[in-house]
């Protein structure tokens, strides 16, 4: 009968990941109702050893120690994550400032817009041109003929200086 039950109590512990105190008190009830009513039936008292369900117990409660310190440590992990996430998350715009700023838009006269653009592409037009003009390959026969008229100009001013005794 002593095998017997502690191998069932030792299955118990087996398949209970935490002891609690609900495993130990359903396989006592078990035991307790397994036993026969008449003392009649009972085997002699004998003594038993509950050092190994002692050192079981032990271990077990060690075992969840362990697994519940890691559980809240990554926890606290998680929760210092998020909280970080949190803290980084862009904060609330308030919408009456979208609002004022959306009428502020919608109020500026677009004829305005429409005519100070045509102005500027008329502008940008003009600078091209410039541009294109500046741009263009030297043409040296202009300087060659203004040369030459300078020249004539210059022989006819000494022409006439000298014609005047100058």
């Amino acid at each position: 009968m002593k095998r017997k039950w502690l191998r069932a109590f030792k299955k118990c512990l087996t398949f209970c990941l935490l002891p609690s105190a609900l495993c130990l008190s359903s396989v006592i009830k078990l035991k307790v109702t397994s036993l026969p009513k008449t003392p009649a039936h009972l085997p002699h008292p004998q003594k038993v050893d509950l050092s190994p369900i002692t050192q079981s117990i032990e271990e077990l409660k060690q075992s969840s120690t362990r697994l519940e310190t890691q559980e809240i440590a990554n926890l606290t992990k998680q929760l210092n994550a998020l909280k970080l996430r949190l803290d980084n998350f862009p904060k609330p715009v308030d919408l009456s400032e979208i609002l004022a700023e959306l009428a502020t838009l919608q109020a500026i006269d677009k004829s305005s817009i429409n005519d100070s653009i045509l102005q500027l592409q008329s502008q940008i037009a003009h600078i091209c041109q410039h541009i294109q003009e500046l741009l263009s390959p030297f043409d040296p026969s202009f300087l060659e003929k203004r040369i030459a008229e300078l020249e004539e100009s210059d022989r006819t001013n000494i022409a006439l200086s000298a014609s005047w005794g100058c």
